[in-house]
């Protein structure tokens, strides 16, 4: 459960400047700095982050770990669900045992959905009940030090229960022109690849509707196809050209316009 990977800083997320400034205002800095006086309200200690597959979810619960300097355990709600309801059950309980045990802690859950949607429907009942336990105990009076992230690609696969149990929902919308540019800079460096300033604005508008984890996949396709092991060999324009016959954005127009009708319902600041 506990990450040990680097941090992860403000810049290392591509793109999403309003999100990451509703965070810093709305969680990092209330959790940092809590009011001091007596009645006043409490910091929130849940977040729930909802959008496509690829859009950096778990990395902004890695970076919100990094801001606040609190140990990081990470939670996979497939991996829970697998192995049987009694198993996963256990497996979440201790995991908010953990996470009360290392304060500051942020415990995040991706695939949330999939704990609500187990194939065996009384499997799904019986992780839900758990979930709820640990949401309600786990971020209680008693758990100041602990908060807990959530993500999902299927946010109306949660019920109103579950939904109610975090504090805030922002949705995690696709990278802009400027952010994909910024990703596949990153990405193609670990190639040795460099793209002319036009080359990359075409690749740039090429590449519109991909999330960020496409653009990666976009990236080791151009390396596969061009019959290049690793990620030390360089890549060409025209091996990323060749790439996008076969790699393109999984979200449709009817997916991201669910995205927004949730948003509106249920996100942050409706």
């Amino acid at each position: 459960m506990l990450d040990c990977g680097p941090p992860v800083q403000w810049a290392d997320v591509a793109g999403q400047g309003p999100l990451k400034a509703a965070l810093e205002e709305e969680l990092v800095w209330p959790l940092l700095r809590p009011p001091a006086y007596p009645g006043s309200p409490r910091p929130p200690r849940t977040v729930l982050f909802f959008g496509p597959r690829g859009t950096g979810k778990a990395l902004l619960g890695r970076c919100l770990a990094t801001q606040l300097g609190a140990t990081l355990l990470r939670l996979r709600g497939s991996t829970l669900a697998a192995p049987g309801a009694a198993e996963g059950a256990r497996l979440l309980q201790a995991a908010f045992a953990a996470a009360r045990c290392r304060p500051p802690a942020v415990l995040l859950i991706s695939e949330l959905d999939a704990l609500l949607s187990a194939p065996d429907a009384a499997a799904a009942g019986a992780l839900q009940a758990p979930l709820l336990a640990c949401l309600d105990g786990g971020c209680g009076a008693a758990a100041d030090g602990v908060l807990v992230v959530g993500t999902t690609s299927r946010p109306a696969a949660l019920d109103e229960a579950t939904r109610r149990r975090f504090a805030l929902r922002f949705y995690v919308a696709l990278p802009d022109g400027p952010a994909r540019g910024q990703i596949l800079q990153r990405v193609l460096a670990q190639h040795g690849c460099v793209l002319s300033e036009r080359e990359l604005s075409a690749l740039v508008q090429g590449t519109q509707g991909f999330s960020g984890g496409e653009l990666g996949q976009l990236c080791r396709q151009a390396a596969a196809g061009a019959g290049l092991p690793g990620l030390q060999c360089p890549l060409s324009y025209k091996d990323l050209e060749a790439a996008l016959v076969k790699v393109g954005p999984r979200a449709s127009p009817k997916d991201l316009d669910s995205y927004v009708e949730w948003d509106k319902m249920y996100g942050f600041g409706h």
